[in-house]
């Protein structure tokens, strides 16, 4: 987990704690993301952005697509619920199935986050 920078270099990155608190559980103590923090955060590689974004394709939103749904957590910090719902809102193919669904009081780690099973069920159902 981490906010890779692929200009810095080839050297590889490791957020700090309070950056991994701030951005990915903000609702969590820095205690508690501490905890997070040490049992899941491993240093990442800058070059796996830059390799992503050669193999990207452009998406075109007017054509069919298989079933989708777009979740966001209301208090994510690294990808807004409103960068989720501009995404949502730009798929226009009206033969495609299509949800969104915000989850009150979530995270960018929503799905470590008490009670993540919540989420869980819903994207099951």
């Amino acid at each position: 987990m981490g906010t890779i920078n692929p200009f810095k270099g080839n050297s590889v990155y490791l957020p700090s704690v309070k950056w991994f608190q701030y951005d990915f559980c903000p609702t969590m103590t820095m205690e508690e993301a501490r905890i997070e923090y040490n049992k899941f955060v491993v240093p990442e590689s800058r070059n796996n952005p830059r390799r992503s974004r050669k193999k990207t394709e452009k998406i075109d939103f007017q054509k069919p697509h298989k079933p989708l749904l777009i979740i966001a957590g209301e208090k994510d910090h690294v990808i807004p619920s409103s960068l989720n719902r501009k995404n949502y809102n730009a798929y226009k193919n009206q033969q495609s199935k299509i949800d969104f669904k915000e989850f009150s009081g979530r995270t960018h780690y929503i799905c470590g986050q008490e009670n993540w099973e919540d989420v869980a069920t819903y994207i099951s159902e």
